[in-house]
This record gives C-alpha cells, sequence and structure tokens, in this order.
C-alpha cells in the first residue's frame, strides 16, 4: 500500500490519511463486501454512525452454485462450502440492539463462452483435470445460443434492510 517515497520505502501515510469514519448518509447499501473488513465489528458500527433512516445489507445466505457442488463432490469437499454471513451480521447487529429485516432472494447468474468445452474449462478447469467429464451433470444450467454456450443458474442472496427509529417515526407520522 502507500506510494513509493525518493528512497524507494513504501509511504503508508496515504493510508493514515484516509478517515475511518463514514459521512452520514440516508441510507448505506453494502453489497458483498463486509467480510472483506478487518474489523466485522467497526465496520457494523461506522454503518450504524452514518446511517441517518437506515441500511441495506446484500451477502450470501451460503448458497453454491451447480458447478462449486460438483467440484465440491468430485474433491471430497476440498473446497470449503461458503458460511451464511447473513447470519454472522445480524448476530453482531443484535449484540447491538438492532433487529434488521432479512429476506431471502434469488439473482440470476450467467457465465457465456464460444464452446461447450471452454465453458466447462472456465467453470471446472482450475480444480477438475477433466471438466468435459462433467458435461452431463451441468446440463440442466447449460445450453447452446447463438453466441456459443451459456451456463444459467440461480443464486441465493439475502437482503438484510433496518430503519432507524427515528426514520420510522417520521414515516408513521406523515
Amino acid at each position: 500500500g502507500g506510494h513509493k517515497t525518493e528512497e524507494g520505502s513504501a509511504d503508508s501515510s496515504l493510508a493514515e490519511a484516509r478517515p475511518n469514519t463514514v459521512a452520514p448518509h440516508d441510507v448505506v447499501l453494502a453489497c458483498w463486501s463486509l467480510y472483506r473488513q478487518p474489523s466485522l465489528d467497526d465496520c457494523l458500527d461506522r454503518i450504524l454512525t452514518a446511517a441517518d433512516k437506515g441500511f441495506v445489507l446484500v451477502d450470501s445466505p451460503g448458497g453454491v452454485p451447480p458447478h462449486r457442488r460438483i467440484v465440491l463432490e468430485a474433491t471430497d469437499g476440498a473446497f470449503p462450502h461458503p458460511p451464511p454471513r447473513h447470519a454472522y451480521y445480524c448476530a453482531a447487529l443484535a449484540d447491538r440492539g438492532v433487529y434488521p429485516a432479512v429476506q431471502i432472494e434469488s439473482a440470476p447468474r450467467v457465465r457465456h463462452a464460444p464452446s461447450r468445452s471452454t465453458l466447462l474449462d472456465k467453470l471446472l478447469g482450475e480444480q477438475i483435470a477433466d471438466p468435459d467429464e462433467y458435461a452431463e451433470a451441468l446440463s440442466p444450467w447449460v445450453c447452446e445460443t447463438d453466441g456459443g454456450w451459456t451456463y444459467r443458474y440461480e443464486l441465493p442472496i439475502a437482503v438484510l434492510s433496518w430503519t432507524t427509529p427515528t426514520a420510522r417515526s417520521d414515516i408513521s407520522q406523515r
């Protein structure tokens, strides 16, 4: 991180100069980003401080797409199943007296490739020696299109939403 000084050492002043606060916003939106934070507690505290009217958090409820399920089965689970991160967020928010509404939605995911073999290699190639061996297993989600081959599946997503008490009272007084 940082930029190089004349002596060639990294200068961390850029990272240190970046404030560790978030300016107030009506609504804070965080999608698939909280798991990347060094401290979930600090991040949630900053979100709650910045959210004048509420927040929306979007992340994984732990769903595994079809191609990842095949990899898990073929490698005896060598590639871990994702955790239901939204449950961690709910628990950490409950510790703060905040209880968001949770909805599990479905989001379409699509991948394209010029050939079936190329598509299978893109989906499975790093973990599976012969991806073409698994063409039949993926056939419900793979089809030939005018531009090549398409892999389409639905991925569950968790949407956590919360409205601040002051915003709720503002709405009820209208």
